[in-house]
């Protein structure tokens, strides 16, 4: 899929996306990075962080003003693997702290992850890691829980100034017609696009509260992910596929029942967020679940709870806020058998 150029230092400097080569020339290629203002792909910046007020809480938006490149001071490769290239790289943060840096490029995956192994030990100190990406858009996407939201790359006024920092959970995507990147992560939620330039926060040193907060070894997984088309659903899925990994289970065909989904829902956009037994007697089975790309959907809800012994037909079905009271007058449902139910939910609603 890709074509990656890194220099020795480990910053990334060129990256070719074959899928859109036209005429059987690779000058046509799409390059995913645009680099400027001195940046290039996988950029680390060690930035002063001195807040006013709250050491552990607060990110002023003067550090941009600050900061010294953190370059790889060795490189190796390993090709061992028949579709997959290793690169590790080894960092001096400081005097004080260091890391290591596994780069994976899959041949069959658009996705290249970065994993960190850091010792850190600094004061007021935030590293950040940058893309300089090549994408025409005016605003970022950014994962929060049950949804997504948008922030402007550029500041063209006081409130956007004051949005230089946004908190996301598993991704930020910037699109434009036809084409995307997306940088997701499995445990940092620190992001900003600023002038098309997709960053996350990797480590903080606050001295407050805590004089020893954060400190010590870290171990954290980041992904580029080059994608065609516009935001859509595929970024989510591939921010989960990261965030949850999958493990395999050698099962018993002669004596277990292979349909081991509980609940199976035909709508991608439709995410199960948790399943528990009620709270008042233990009969029914409390389902909870949201839209995430924020678009009315209609869809099929199938239960196959014979694979825990239980009924193999729908039975009552209510629809019950977060302490398990009925709520008789917002029901999504429209179609209910005994197979399947068909229900409708607003864009991001939570049900």
């Amino acid at each position: 899929f890709l074509i990656a150029t890194f220099k020795k230092n480990g910053q990334l400097t060129s990256l070719l996306d074959k899928e859109t080569m036209l005429y059987n020339d690779p000058k046509t290629c799409k390059d995913v990075l645009e680099l400027r203002n001195g940046l290039c792909g996988n950029q680390f910046i060690l930035h002063d962080d001195i807040p006013v007020y709250w050491d552990a809480w607060d990110l002023w938006i003067y550090y941009m003003e600050t900061g010294n490149q953190v370059v790889a001071h060795t490189a190796r490769q390993d090709y061992s693997k028949p579709h997959e290239i290793v690169l590790t790289f080894e960092y001096y943060i400081s005097k004080k702290s260091e890391m290591v840096q596994t780069i994976t490029i899959n041949k069959f995956n658009r996705r290249i992850d970065f994993k960190l192994d850091v010792d850190w030990h600094e004061m007021h100190k935030m590293l950040r890691v940058y893309f300089p990406v090549n994408i025409a858009t005016d605003h970022c996407t950014f994962d929060i829980q049950y949804g997504n939201l948008k922030r402007p790359t550029d500041p063209n006024t006081s409130w956007d100034v004051a949005k230089y920092e946004v908190c996301a959970h598993k991704y930020g995507d910037m699109s434009e017609a036809g084409y995307g990147v997306a940088l997701l992560n499995d445990c940092k939620y620190g992001y900003s696009c600023r002038e098309r330039v997709l960053s996350m926060s990797i480590l903080k040193a606050s001295k407050g509260p805590s004089q020893i907060a954060d400190m010590g070894k870290h171990t954290c997984t980041f992904s580029l992910f080059p994608h065609l088309g516009g935001f859509s659903q595929e970024i989510e899925i591939e921010a989960e596929k990261l965030n949850y990994q999958s493990e395999k289970l050698l099962i018993n065909t002669a004596t277990t029942n292979l349909d081991l989904s509980l609940f199976e829902i035909d709508k991608e956009n439709i995410h199960v967020d948790a399943l528990k037994i009620n709270e008042d007697d233990g009969q029914y089975y409390v389902l909870r679940m949201h839209e995430a790309m924020g678009r009315e959907t209609c869809f099929q809800l199938k239960h196959n709870l014979r694979t825990l012994n239980a009924a193999t037909k729908f039975g009552t079905v209510k629809i019950v806020n977060l302490i398990e009271d009925d709520i008789e007058d917002q029901t999504p449902i429209l179609q209910k058998n005994d197979e399947h139910l068909i229900l409708k939910l607003k864009p991001f609603q939570i049900l």
